[in-house]
Formats: structure tokens, sequence, C-alpha cells
């Protein structure tokens, strides 16, 4: 025999690579789910499309809450320029008529020389003898629109329970563990 012979592609192949396995499954072969497989997908899904729906559902109320506390500051503000806007038209008409009063009397004083030598002194006089009807001030109207104050809700309150029990626990583990 020929020891010396050439071997062919398929035999150099061969030696390469070593002998060919077809490892591609049968594609209508499907490996079977256990019962107990089954159930806990169906739980996890059903927890998972239960607290999405949670979540959505809370956001949804927490949204409409919020824009109905928007429409309550926004009205409440506008009652309150209302109401300033009307204490102000009345400062303003008792301010003009003491002002007339005021500069009538300043020029009599001045006409008839009384209450001293300067003008200052007739001006300082006249407004003693006439003076404000009504005590307000911006300061005042300030006050009255409110403390200024922010309601954080309950979710404040929430956090710091939850930081305050993870704080808790993890101390607890630590002083067990030494």
């Amino acid at each position: 025999m020929n020891e010396h012979r050439i071997p062919t592609t398929a035999e150099l192949d061969a030696m390469v690579t070593g002998p060919v396995y077809d490892t591609a499954p049968d594609k209508g072969v499907r490996p079977k789910l256990s019962t107990r497989r089954v159930v806990a997908y169906g739980v996890a899904a059903g927890a998972v499309l239960g607290g999405g729906l949670m979540g959505w559902s809370h956001y949804q109320q927490a949204e409409a809450d919020r824009v109905l506390a928007e429409r309550r500051v926004a009205l409440e503000e506008r009652r309150v320029e209302v109401e300033a806007e009307a204490a102000r038209s009345v400062v303003t008409e008792a301010d003009k008529a003491r002002e007339e009063a005021v500069m009538d009397c300043v020029d009599r004083g001045k006409s008839e020389g009384g209450f001293g030598s300067s003008t200052a002194d007739v001006i300082e006089r006249c407004s003693q003898a006439f003076p404000s009807s009504v005590a307000f001030n911006d300061t005042d109207l300030a006050a009255a629109e409110g403390s200024g104050s922010v309601d954080l809700g309950g979710g404040v309150l929430v956090a710091l329970v939850v930081v305050g029990a993870v704080v808790f626990a993890k101390r607890r583990a630590q002083s067990v563990s030494d």
C-alpha cells in the first residue's frame, strides 16, 4: 500500500476540526415548564402588574391633588388681590380728602402767617390737625395675605420613618453580629 498518499480536502478538514456534530436542537421540541415554575411566573407577573397599577393610580391621584391645590392657591391669591385693591381704593379716596384738607390748611396758614415762621412748621401742624383716617400700609397687607409657611405633606414623615427603620435595623444587625 501506498503510505505516502496525499489526503483529500475532506480528510484534512476532519483532521483539523475533528468530527462534525449536529448540535442544532430540533425546532419542534420545546422544553416543558413545570407547574411550579408556571405558577411562580404568574405570581411574579401579577405582582409586577399590580404594583405598576397601584403606582400609576397613586401618581394620578397625586397629580389631581396638585392641580386642585394650584387652583385653590390661584383663587385665594385672586381673592386677596381683589380685597387689597378695594382697600387701596378706600385708602386712596380717604387720603385724597385728607390731602385736600391739609393743603387748604397750609394755604390758610401761609396767608395768615400762623403756626410759626417756616413752611415745614405749617405743614406739620396741618398734618397733625388732619390725621389719616385709615391706618393701612403694605406690611398690614402682607400680613393679611398669609404667613408664607409651606406644607410639606405626609411624604416627609413617611420618609423619616423609613430612614429611621433602616438605621435601626442596621444597628440591630451589627449588635447581633458582634
